[in-house]
């Protein structure tokens, strides 16, 4: 049944999340996921706790991804140079952005072109 707020009509789970959301987030994924997918966001992660990654998290592991892709394509010290210049990393920093990202990796089962 649809719910009239100021002017404009809501659906039942949005003025749930509405009610719900008075010091959580609820309504804004409301915005994102809409009725059907909201719902099954909540069927899935219901009582869940869920941490959300900073943007700059996100591009870091971007980042540091592509820098592991590079890395694990042409492991010689000549690229190594290069990518040193291109990211502003010390080779020191590249090798140990290369190992964390490749123990995450190995531990997903992931590799490139289906390699583990």
């Amino acid at each position: 049944m649809p719910y009239n707020l100021m002017g404009k009509k809501i659906s039942s789970i949005e003025l749930s999340m509405l009610l719900i959301s008075q010091h959580e987030y609820m309504f804004e994924l409301y915005d994102i996921f809409g009725d059907e997918l909201l719902m099954k966001f909540i069927s899935i992660f219901s009582g869940q706790i869920i941490r959300v990654p900073s943007i700059e998290e996100v591009r870091e592991t971007i980042e540091h991804l592509n820098i592991w892709l590079k890395y694990s394509e042409y492991k010689s010290k000549k690229m190594l140079s290069n990518l040193s210049n291109d990211t502003g990393y010390t080779k020191v920093e590249l090798r140990s952005i290369y190992s964390e990202i490749d123990k995450k990796m190995k531990k997903l089962g992931v590799g490139i072109d289906g390699e583990v």
